[in-house]
């Protein structure tokens, strides 16, 4: 669930937050794949 939380609000924008940029590459790399199970 939080998984899905995050894609949807690190998606639409497209926007990497500054303080957490690495932590929003490796959320892109697990939404990705969250992308592909669905």
């Amino acid at each position: 669930m939080i998984l899905k939380v995050e894609l949807l609000n690190w998606n639409p924008m497209g926007i990497l937050y500054p303080q957490t940029e690495r932590f929003a590459f490796k959320y892109f790399e697990i939404t990705s794949v969250f992308l592909f199970e669905i």
